[in-house]
């Protein structure tokens, strides 16, 4: 499925019609592409904005988070853990984002906006909606000097997952369970 892309997530979910999904996990991400030292800001900072990249990074990163979400809502509402995960990023909190990546940043910060109102909209129906920063990764994207390993990260994630309750509905966590402010 290409999030960036509904018809595709509509033809995924029409052959899951009346199957029951437990935690659905919206991980689809972009940024802007690195330059060749492996800088990811590029493009990203006051005065180098790529406008027409961050069409396609608010396509995927905000409009598709929603549209997977809205697609999907009626599988996770069948299951018994009902639960709608969003990986964000702490560059997508106003209190704790500290790098001015314009671009990743302020689309990340809608992806919260998002989990926050549907945390309003699916908690009558019983349904855990968060906002799950996977902490600053050895990925393609956090690169080699993330202080996280993948596996840690993991592992993380899904401790915290199984242990959300309707009580965290709307919450922006990091992997390892603590809240972000934001």
């Amino acid at each position: 499925m290409d999030v960036a892309d509904h018809a595709s997530i509509d033809a995924l979910a029409q052959k899951y019609v009346g199957t029951a999904m437990d935690v659905l996990i919206n991980n689809a991400g972009v940024s802007v592409p690195r330059s060749a030292n492996g800088e990811h800001r590029l493009k990203q900072t006051f005065g180098t904005l790529d406008y027409t990249a961050w069409d396609n990074i608010f396509q995927v990163n905000v409009k598709g988070l929603l549209k997977v979400s809205e697609a999907f809502v009626e599988n996770v509402s069948a299951s018994s853990d009902k639960t709608i995960v969003a990986l964000s990023s702490t560059m997508g909190s106003i209190q704790e984002g500290a790098l001015p990546v314009f671009l990743y940043g302020s689309s990340k910060a809608a992806g919260n906006w998002i989990i926050s109102m549907l945390a309003k909209e699916l908690k009558e129906r019983g349904i855990i909606t968060v906002s799950l920063c996977p902490g600053h990764v050895k990925t393609a994207m956090g690169g080699p000097i993330a202080p996280i390993e993948v596996d840690d990260s993991v592992a993380g994630m899904r401790k915290t997952i199984a242990g959300l309750t309707l009580d965290d509905t709307g919450s922006f966590k990091r992997f390892n369970g603590e809240t972000v402010a934001w």
